[in-house]
C-alpha cells in the first residue's frame, strides 16, 4: 500500500479549507438573498396595508432593521464556519500525524530493502569479480527481444565495455559476433529456449580495443510462471586456446607432411642408401634409394642382412664392432669406407650413423639410422672446384689490380698477388686477418665507412690515399648468396698518375682559358671594328670572311667562358645570388634571348604560357643554362621541327622542361649526359658542334641553386631535359 506524504497531506488542507469557505459563503449568500426577499415583501404588504396614512407607513420595517438583520445572519454564518474549519482541521492533523508515522515507517523499510538490495548486489559482485570471464543473465519475455538483464565487471575486460552500457537490448552485441558465426548463435539460443537444455557456443567477437577474439559462452536457461525465459551464464575470451589449438593443428599437419616429406625424400634420394637397425644390428627398413644404390631388394634384406654386409674389407670390420654402440639418442658418428654392390663394384662413401628413437616407442626401444652416401661425384666436384680455385688465383694473381674477398667479420677470405704486393705482405699471411691487423688502424679507419656500407648491402666507391702521394680507388662490391649478404669483394686501382694528370689537365685548363681570354675579347673586338667599315668599304668576299672569322671567335669565347665557369664550379668559387623572379617573365626572357640561334638552326621555339609563379633563383644563371638546353635541343632537332618550352608548378618547387623532335639520346650514352667534354659522338664527322660543356654547367649551377635536374629520351622521338628550383612561397 502506497502511504501519501506529508506534502500530500498539507496540499489536501489546503484544498478542504477552501472548499468549506467556498461553502459556508455560499449558505451565507443564498440566506441573506432569501432574508432580502422576505423582508421586501413584508415592506410591500405593510405599506399596501396602511394606504395613505402616513402614520401606518411609518410602523412598516426600514432599511436600518434589514442591514441589521443581514449583520446578525453574516454572524451566525461566520461562526459556524470557524466551527466546522476547526473541527476539519482538527481532523486533518490527526490524519496528518497517521500518515507521517506511517511514511516514516514505510521510508524506514524501504532503507532496510535498499540496504539488503545494495548488500546482495556487493555480495554477488564479490563473487563474481572471481569468476573468470563475464557473468550475465539474458531474459526475454513473450513476444519481445532479449535484453541483458545483469552483466558483471568483468565485462569491461572480456567485452570491451563497461556493464551499464550493456545492459539493455541485445542488438549492439550481436552485432559485434563475427558474421559467420551470427546465424549458429541465434539457433543455438533458439534450440536452448525450447528445450530448456544448456546452451554453450564459441565465436568470434570483435572486441573495441584488442580486434577480433574469440568468447565462449555457456548460459542455464530458466522458464519463469509468466512465460519469460531467462539465461544465467558465464562468457570466456578463449582467444589463447584457440591460438594454441590452431597452432597444435599447424604443428600437427606439418608433422604429417614432414613425414610423408621425409618418407618421399628416403624413398627417391639417389647416390644415398638409407637404413634403419634394431639394437642387435638387423636391418628393419631398406629405402628405394638403398635399392638403386647396392643392386639388393628390400624384401631380401630386411630382417635377413645387417649393414656389414655392404662395406667392403677393413670397413666391414669396423662396422662388426657396432660404430653405434655408448651413443645416446640424437647423436652420430661418422666415417670413410666403400660400398659393395651387388655385381661386386665398390663405391666410395661416406658412411654416418645416429641412434634415434623408433616413431611411438619408449625411450628405451632405440634404433640406428644409416646413411651411405656415394661420394664419387663429390670427389670429382671437389678436384673440379681446386682446379677452378686454382685457374681464378691464377687469373688474379696476373691481374694489374688489388684484389680481395672479406667476410662479414671483415676478416680476409682471399686476396691476390698485386694485392700482397701493393701492401708489402706475403699472399698467406692475409687469410683470415682483419684489416686492422693486416694494414694497421689508420688505414682500417679509412676504410671502415664504406666496408659497413657495402655489408649493408650498398654498391659504392671511394677514394682514399692510404700512402704518402698514392691514391687508391676502390670499388666496394657485396657478396650475396641469393638475398643474403655474406661478405664484400674488394676491387681497387692505384689512380696517383690519373689525379696527377687530372690536376696537370685543371691547371693547364684554368691557365689557358685566363690568358685565352684577353687576345680573344681584342680580336672579337677588332673584327667587329672591320666588319662594321671602320677601315673602309669591303668586297662581298671580305664581309663573308670577316663574318666567318667573327663567328669563330664568338664560339671560342663561349668556349672559354664555359671552361672558366667550369673552373670556379669544380673549385667552389662560383657565386650564386638567388632573388625572388617570376616564372613567365623569365621564361619570356629566354625565349627571347634565344630565338635568334634556333632561326639559325631552322628550329622554331614554342612557349606554353606557365601558371603564374614565383621562383628562387641567380636570374643570370637560370638564362645560361635555359641557353644551354634551349641551344642543345635546337642543335639535334631536324629542320622545320619544333622546341617546347614549358613550366608548371610543384608543391615546394617549380619544374622548367624543354622537349625536343630529335633522335633522342642514345642508350649507352644516357649515363655520361652531364660529363664534362661527353659528345655522343665524338669523331670528326659529328655533325652538331660543342665542347661538350653546356650540361655539365647546367647540372652544377641547377644543383649550387638548391634544385636537381635530369631528362627523358625516347629513340626516334625525342627528348625532354627539366630541371628544378625552390618555389618562392
Amino acid at each position: 500500500m502506497k502511504i501519501p506524504s506529508i506534502e500530500s497531506v498539507r496540499g489536501v488542507a489546503w484544498i478542504g479549507s477552501l472548499i468549506l469557505a467556498g461553502a459556508f459563503a455560499w449558505l451565507a449568500h443564498q440566506s441573506t438573498q432569501r432574508s432580502d426577499a422576505l423582508w421586501d415583501a413584508q415592506h410591500r404588504l405593510c405599506v399596501e396595508a396602511a394606504g395613505s396614512l402616513p402614520a401606518m407607513v411609518a410602523r412598516c420595517p426600514e432599511l436600518p432593521a434589514r442591514q441589521a438583520q443581514r449583520q446578525l445572519s453574516w454572524s451566525l454564518w461566520f461562526g459556524g464556519y470557524l466551527a466546522a474549519q476547526i473541527l476539519f482541521l482538527g481532523a486533518l492533523q490527526q490524519v496528518g500525524r497517521a500518515t507521517l508515522r506511517l511514511s516514516s515507517r514505510h521510508e524506514a523499510d524501504l532503507l532496510v530493502e535498499q540496504r539488503q538490495r545494495e548488500s546482495t548486489r556487493r555480495r554477488l559482485e564479490n563473487l563474481t569479480s572471481h569468476v573468470p570471464g563475464v557473468v550475465f543473465e539474458l531474459t526475454q519475455r513473450a513476444g519481445e527481444d532479449l535484453t541483458v538483464a545483469y552483466v558483471s565487471a568483468g565485462a569491461l575486460d572480456v567485452l570491451g565495455d563497461p556493464p551499464w552500457v550493456l545492459l539493455g537490448g541485445l542488438n549492439p552485441l550481436a552485432e559485434r559476433v563475427h558474421v559467420d558465426d551470427q546465424l549458429l548463435l541465434a539457433e543455438q539460443l533458439r534450440a536452448s529456449m525450447r528445450q530448456l537444455t544448456v546452451w554453450a557456443s564459441e565465436f568470434r567477437y570483435q572486441h573495441p580495443t584488442r580486434g577480433e577474439v574469440w568468447l565462449r559462452a555457456e548460459a542455464t536457461p530458466q522458464q519463469h510462471a509468466d512465460g519469460t525465459h531467462a539465461w544465467y551464464g558465464v562468457a570466456v575470451d578463449i582467444t589463447h586456446r584457440k591460438g594454441i589449438e590452431a597452432h597444435v593443428a599447424r604443428v600437427y599437419d606439418e608433422v604429417q607432411v614432414a613425414r610423408a616429406q621425409t618418407d618421399a625424400l628416403i624413398d627417391s634420394t639417389t647416390g644415398t642408401a638409407i637404413m634403419v637397425t634394431d639394437l642387435e644390428g638387423r636391418i628393419t627398413r631398406f629405402s628405394r634409394s638403398a635399392e638403386a644404390l647396392l643392386g639388393w631388394v628390400a624384401d631380401e634384406v630386411v630382417d635377413f642382412a645387417r649393414p656389414a654386409n655392404f662395406l667392403d674389407g677393413v670397413e666391414q670390420q669396423a662396422v662388426d664392432a657396432q660404430p653405434g654402440r655408448g651413443l645416446l639418442e640424437g647423436q652420430s658418428t661418422r666415417f670413410e669406407g666403400r660400398l659393395r654392390h651387388r655385381n661386386g663394384r665398390l663405391i666410395p662413401a661416406r658412411v654416418t650413423v645416429t641412434r634415434i628413437a623408433s616413431p611411438g616407442s619408449v625411450d628405451t626401444d632405440m634404433a640406428y639410422l644409416w646413411v651411405m652416401t656415394d661420394v664419387s661425384e663429390l670427389a670429382r666436384a671437389l678436384q673440379d672446384a681446386r682446379d677452378a680455385a686454382a685457374r681464378l688465383q691464377t687469373v688474379t694473381d696476373n691481374a694489374p689490380v688489388l684484389i680481395s674477398q672479406f667476410d662479414l667479420q671483415g676478416r680476409h677470405v682471399f686476396c691476390n698477388r698485386e694485392y700482397a704486393r701493393w701492401w708489402g705482405i706475403a699472399p698467406g699471411t692475409a687469410l683470415g686477418q682483419t684489416q686492422a691487423q693486416l694494414l694497421g688502424d689508420d688505414v682500417a679507419a679509412l676504410l671502415a665507412p664504406s666496408q659497413a656500407a657495402a655489408m649493408r648491402g650498398e654498391l659504392l666507391e671511394q677514394v682514399i690515399a692510404p700512402k704518402p702521394g698514392r691514391w687508391l680507388e676502390i670499388r666496394y662490391v657485396p657478396h650475396r648468396v641469393e638475398t643474403q649478404v655474406v661478405g664484400v669483394f674488394w676491387v681497387a686501382v692505384e689512380v696517383t698518375e690519373r689525379l696527377q694528370r687530372e690536376a696537370t689537365q685543371k691547371a693547364f685548363v684554368s691557365t689557358v682559358s685566363h690568358e685565352l681570354r684577353t687576345p680573344l675579347t681584342a680580336i672579337n673586338g677588332v673584327l667587329g671594328l672591320v666588319s662594321g667599315g671602320a677601315l673602309g668599304p669591303m668586297s662581298e668576299e671580305m664581309a663573308e670572311m670577316l663574318a666567318l672569322a667573327e663567328q669563330n671567335g664568338q664560339r671560342l669565347t663561349l668556349l672559354v667562358n664555359d671552361l672558366l665557369d667550369l673552373d670556379q664550379l669544380s673549385q667552389g668559387k662560383l657565386a650564386v645570388r638567388p632573388e625572388r623572379l617570376s616564372l613567365s617573365v623569365a621564361l619570356h626572357e629566354a625565349l627571347t634571348l634565344n630565338r635568334a640561334y634556333a632561326d639559325t638552326c631552322s628550329v622554331a621555339l614554342r612557349l606554353e604560357p606557365p601558371a603564374h609563379a614565383l621562383f628562387r633563383a641567380d636570374a643570370q644563371r637560370f638564362q645560361q643554362i635555359m641557353a644551354n638546353l634551349i641551344s642543345n635541343a635546337a642543335k639535334f632537332s631536324p629542320a622545320g621541327a619544333e622546341v617546347l618550352i614549358s613550366a608548371e608548378r610543384l608543391d615546394q618547387a617549380v619544374r622548367i622542361s624543354v622537349r625536343d623532335q630529335g633522335a633522342g639520346i642514345p642508350l649507352l650514352f644516357q649515363p655520361r649526359v652531364f660529363d664534362r667534354f661527353a659528345q655522343a659522338d665524338s669523331s670528326d664527322r659529328r655533325q652538331s658542334h660543342g665542347s661538350g660543356l653546356g650540361l655539365a654547367i647546367a647540372r652544377e649551377l641547377v644543383e649550387l641553386m638548391g634544385g636537381e635536374i635530369g631528362f627523358d629520351s625516347v629513340d626516334g622521338v625525342g627528348t625532354r631535359f627539366w630541371f628544378t628550383l625552390p618555389a618562392e612561397v
